[in-house]
């Protein structure tokens, strides 16, 4: 049973700050310390040697042994690209404090982009600080921790329909039959690689004799905000495609895609959006709880003459969940007047649910609902 106890644990911040033999009196403020057995501490130090800390608690004085501390080693990316290596003793509310080679460095929550922990049995490097990368690219290494931050790296879209996350500038990521680059830390463009290869009309994608069928999409970050526990981002999009379904007609009457009968009708298509996503810290430490909303506007070959009777759009409403650091559950709802479900034909509300799992740090694959019903995910 894991024992809760009120301690505060004060820390050194230049090596020299607590010199070998001498008790350390200073506090800094309530911080938690993790204990072998389990037990989480809480409080306030008052001494410290090389061997013990001394502690204030609810319950009276408590010494406590360094040797029953459990140190995890950690590495923390910050939101400036530095990377921090060490060995995490102790977290608060609002910070991380992590033993380098040369110091106890505090960092801000709100500044650590991505935390990961290094396997204990593998071996690696002392503990060291990498000043920014001015590639904008971070090497990662390890698991990531489900105690601190998203342990699979947030969606930057939940199934078909985008979410207000983009990636680092220069990561590449094959996202089902999709391609992408980070040309910036807030700006990714995308191409569907099936159908810009031609290979589209194999699969009943591209018509009116299309093979190649060149098609981008443009997404850029408005807005990102970060605190401890939570993350908000905003982002918007355009999407182009040479060739693709606009509608039916039938006896000369132009209807929408998803209607019953009628001949289908090709053409270009355009599509803006606006995506916003908010992200919390689960009550347990273990990963994180995302919700996702957004719209898209569509302005394609038919619709354009018509407008007013023919306006294309997408509401949706998704969530994500982080089971564990291997595991996410993903579900979505929406309302768009051209959609079909092509399991039970209903029109116009769609739903799907899906489980993506994690096999290592840039590869995942997605089992879900709705077709395609296997997504594959390759950040490299």
């Amino acid at each position: 049973m894991t024992l809760i106890l009120s301690i505060t644990l004060a820390l050194m911040t230049t090596p020299n700050a607590n010199p070998k033999g001498q008790d350390n009196k200073q506090g800094q403020g309530i911080q938690e310390i993790k204990l072998k057995d389990g037990s989480i501490l809480q409080g306030e130090i008052i001494a410290q040697d090389k061997t013990t800390v001394t502690l204030r608690t609810s319950l009276g004085v408590i010494a406590v042994r360094k040797r029953s501390i459990d140190i995890s080693n950690v590495i923390l990316e910050l939101d400036d690209n530095s990377v921090l290596v060490g060995k995490l003793i102790a977290q608060s509310k609002d910070y991380y404090s992590v033993m380098t080679s040369f110091a106890v460095v505090k960092v801000k929550r709100s500044r650590v982009v991505r935390l990961t922990t290094k396997e204990k049995s593998r071996p690696g490097p002392e503990a060291r600080v990498v000043g920014t990368n001015d590639s904008g690219t971070i090497s990662r290494i390890g698991k990531p921790s489900g105690q601190f931050s998203h342990t699979i790296e947030p969606l930057i879209d939940v199934f078909f329909d985008p979410t207000g996350y983009t990636f680092k500038k220069g990561d590449l990521y094959l996202s089902g039959l999709s391609f992408a680059v980070g040309l910036s830390d807030k700006t990714l463009l995308s191409t569907n690689l099936v159908e810009l290869s031609g290979l589209g009309i194999a699969f009943g994608g591209s018509r009116n004799r299309v093979s190649v069928n060149p098609n981008f999409e443009l997404k850029h970050q408005l807005l990102f905000k970060r605190t401890a526990q939570r993350e908000w981002a905003l982002s918007t999009g355009f999407m182009y495609q040479m060739s693709a379904l606009n509608g039916r007609t039938n006896n000369g009457v132009i209807q929408r895609r998803n209607a019953s009968n009628g001949t289908k009708v090709y053409g270009w298509r355009t599509q803006a959006y606006l995506a916003n996503t908010v992200s919390w810290l689960r009550d347990n430490g273990q990963g994180r709880i995302s919700w996702h909303m957004g719209f898209r506007g569509e302005l394609n070959k038919v619709n354009v003459s018509n407008y007013s009777e023919l306006f294309s759009y997408r509401f949706y409403n998704g969530f994500d969940v982080d089971l564990n650091r291997r595991i996410k559950l993903i579900g979505e709802v929406f309302y768009d007047p051209d959609y079909q479900n092509v399991v039970t034909r209903e029109n116009f509300w769609g739903t799907d649910v899906g489980v993506m799992f994690a096999l290592s740090e840039n590869f995942r694959f997605l089992l879900h609902t709705q077709p395609y019903f296997i997504g594959v995910y390759w950040r490299f």
